[in-house]
């Protein structure tokens, strides 16, 4: 029984090792670094390594105007992110000043539907 014990204890380190192995092979191909180098690398087996290349001779011969551009859309992102977010905050406030009026509402009497007594006079 002892032994069977022990070989099963044996076994599951075993596996336990095997595993921790395949993590750390799994974790050191997922570094940002080797993420962009396999993007890379298979764009350039594509057909549009030609335009890649280009593009990285152009990068590379005019570094000012690509931080330049590249800043012109990082502003335009956070402004259309920021009007967004203003845009939500009035919504919420218009459903919230709305919404106590509705409430409101809901707890009046009820109007009576049948016509009203006539009084003679």
């Amino acid at each position: 029984m002892s032994d069977d014990v022990s070989e099963v204890e044996e076994s599951v380190a075993r596996s336990r090792a095997k595993l921790e192995q395949s993590i750390d092979r799994l974790q050191s191909r997922l570094t940002p670094s080797s993420v962009i180098d396999d993007a890379l690398g298979a764009v350039r087996d594509s057909d549009y390594a030609p335009l890649i290349d280009d593009a990285f001779a152009a990068l590379r011969s005019n570094p000012v105007p690509v931080a330049l551009a590249a800043a012109a859309i990082g502003w335009f992102a956070y402004e259309v992110n920021r009007k967004t977010q203003e845009r939500r905050a009035l919504e919420r406030q218009a459903l919230a000043a709305y919404e106590p009026a509705a409430d409101s509402k809901l707890h009046q009497e009820p109007m009576s539907i049948e016509p009203a007594a006539r009084t003679s006079g």
